[in-house]
């Protein structure tokens, strides 16, 4: 029984258009030529059926890479942060002394306005009780002045003359100002804390974490 040729049944190699032969060499997958064989070998991957490969090139972190010494400047140091000698001491009493001086001044023109208005005579005030409630009322006037100051504008007119500032709430000016008078009748001890203390505080400064400092530019170093 004769076939056609037309029936034959054709086969081709499973390598055609593979451009490698799987089993060339004995080894599975092996280059079928030489030269493609040098050629993949040398990109550095074996057989690669896509051409050779790229490698990206790896840079340092931009973090690692310093910057020129002109550029690199230290940062700058709060005034929070300067050493607070004897000299703050000296500043911040002088800063009491002149609030003081200027409230005595106010209490009194405002005490003898009032007097010569009700017409009362100043001997009044010369004895011994009647002096001590003067001083204790101009003590406390003076007081409630410079606590005003602090809660309204940051600052009496003694602490801004000198160039230093209270930052804080309100609510914590305000309990500052009642410890001190704590620690101002507390036989002054409170207030001679500052003397002992690393950063000259006293003891209203410590009990709320806010102590009088230099405006940013007022920052002198007081060793």
């Amino acid at each position: 029984m004769e076939t056609s040729s037309e029936n034959e049944i054709q086969f081709k190699p499973l390598h055609e258009g593979l451009g490698f032969h799987p089993f060339s060499e004995g080894l599975p997958y092996s280059p079928s030529s030489k030269a493609k064989k040098t050629n993949l070998h040398q990109s550095g991957l074996g057989a690669v059926s896509a051409g050779a490969p790229t490698f990206a090139r790896t840079l340092p972190p931009i973090a690692s890479i310093a910057a020129p010494a002109e550029l690199q400047r230290p940062a700058p140091v709060p005034a929070s942060a300067h050493s607070k000698g004897f000299g703050y001491v000296f500043i911040r009493t002088a800063a009491y002394l002149f609030d003081t001086s200027v409230n005595f001044v106010l209490c009194s023109a405002a005490l003898g306005w009032v007097l010569w208005k009700q017409n009362i005579q100043p001997e009044l005030f010369l004895t011994p009780e009647m002096g001590a409630a003067l001083l204790v009322f101009i003590f406390f006037f003076s007081w409630a002045l410079t606590t005003a100051q602090e809660i309204a504008f940051g600052a009496s007119a003694g602490k801004r003359l000198f160039g230093l500032t209270l930052p804080g709430s309100a609510i914590l000016l305000l309990l500052r100002s009642v410890l001190f008078l704590i620690g101002t009748l507390f036989c002054g001890f409170g207030l001679l804390w500052a003397l002992f203390d690393r950063d000259r505080r006293c003891w209203h400064d410590l009990a709320v974490g806010v102590q009088p400092e230099f405006q940013p530019s007022m920052t002198p170093d007081f060793q």
